[in-house]
């Protein structure tokens, strides 16, 4: 009964209070169904609708067995905490499925697969002359961060996450100063501009190193430089023109300052992120409009050349390849009889998100797949041991089966 009377409690809280403390303790963890739960910006589908086209049955037969034979059958996706499923090859359907009580028209937070749509905001806001320049300054659009931190920061420095900013976070759900601080208010200004946030932790430019803030950073560039906060630009440059089917919707990251989340929690249908991943496979375009920048695009799902870090480049993904040589050049396991292997780029790009979520493309041979989930899995590895799942290798040898 007490149990029940706290709950009532923190859900009245929750009511009447923007505090993110509330929303933690009652929810603590992020959630596949965060989309109903963190305060959001509603983006409206397209006037017009695009539809993929369906493959026969015999063709859908076909992908069902190849998918069985290597394991990844129903009970798998099931199992793994899969929400959708679906594989689209040069503009059809191969396979859509929803397990786990979800459905088509269920919008599912894609957490941090959103930077790669605010990167996407970024290439659109420099064309269409909002920012000047991948070259910019930081500190040109938000001139109250510290000086000496990110004086020479540029926008492509937070695309590629080798800012060098280190950022002072005590513990994934400290209550004040953890990332429960920055997924659950929605005052996220009062944080990202106090004296102690940030501090210089390599040289910009010498390092590869992931954080959400640098994500939040950069969309909060683009709010400012468009005077629209990300959700509704997003919705008047990109949802409303790739045809969209159903409404999206984005978590607010300050309500005042009229911020969205930029690093995550954008919520949306499986059907229409594929849509998404098809502009990217298009260089861009769509249907004759230039959305992105061709070369963004390129820089995007394509390693940058001469970087040393190549598994990323303007918040997308790459996965590796690798093959065995005879010299002892490259990484290795540490006993005496190790085999060495050499590591390479592949020819396909991904979002990343929390809980496994994914939009995975292979522009060579025109494949996309999206994969949504409420968890990302795991496999036995031994009796005692599982590990999770690899969905970039997985995506990978599903493409080279169509």
């Amino acid at each position: 009964m007490k149990h029940w009377k706290l709950i009532l409690i923190l859900i009245l809280l929750l009511q009447f209070f923007s505090c993110h403390i509330p929303r933690a303790i009652l929810w603590w963890k992020p959630d596949y169904k965060d989309s109903k739960r963190l305060p959001k910006y509603e983006v409206e589908k397209s006037n017009k609708a695009y539809k993929f086209k369906i493959a026969d049955s015999n063709r859908k037969a076909i992908i069902k067995d190849k998918l069985e034979a290597k394991k990844y059958d129903e009970s798998f996706f099931e199992q793994s905490g899969t929400l959708a499923f679906i594989i689209v090859h040069k503009d059809t359907i191969l396979n859509e499925h929803y397990f786990n009580g979800s459905e088509s028209t269920r919008q599912i937070p894609i957490f941090s697969s959103a930077k790669s749509f605010t990167s996407a905001l970024a290439g659109i806001a420099i064309k269409d002359g909002f920012i000047k320049s991948i070259e910019s300054k930081v500190l040109d659009y938000i001139p109250e961060l510290d000086n000496e931190i990110f004086k020479e920061v540029t926008i492509e420095h937070l695309l590629n996450m080798n800012s060098g900013i280190g950022i002072n976070i005590k513990g994934d759900f400290n209550l004040n100063r953890g990332s429960a601080r920055y997924y659950y208010a929605t005052d996220l200004r009062k944080r990202l501009f106090s004296d102690d946030l940030f501090y210089k932790k390599y040289e910009v430019g010498e390092k590869f190193e992931y954080t959400d803030l640098n994500a939040q950073l950069l969309g909060f560039i683009i709010e400012r430089a468009t005077n629209k906060n990300l959700a509704e630009y997003f919705e008047e440059e990109i949802w409303s023109k790739i045809g969209s089917e159903n409404d999206a919707s984005w978590a607010i990251a300050d309500k005042k300052l009229n911020m969205t989340k930029a690093y995550c929690c954008l919520n949306a249908t499986a059907i229409d992120l594929a849509k998404f991943g098809k502009l990217y496979l298009q260089h861009g375009n769509w249907e004759g409009e230039q959305i992105i920048p061709k070369s963004w695009v390129q820089k995007s799902i394509f390693p940058l050349e001469g970087s040393e870090y190549w598994d990323y480049s303007y918040m997308w993904w790459h996965t590796q390849g690798y093959e065995e040589i005879e010299n002892d050049e490259y990484l290795t396991k540490k006993d005496k009889n190790a085999k060495y292997y050499k590591w390479y780029p592949r020819k396909d790009a991904l979002t990343s998100g929390l809980l496994g979520n994914y939009i995975y493309i292979f522009p060579e041979k025109e494949i996309i797949i999206v994969r949504l989930g409420k968890k990302k899995g795991k496999i036995k590895y031994s009796k005692k041991i599982k590990r999770p799942l690899n969905w970039g290798q997985i995506f990978y040898n599903i493409a080279n089966e169509i």
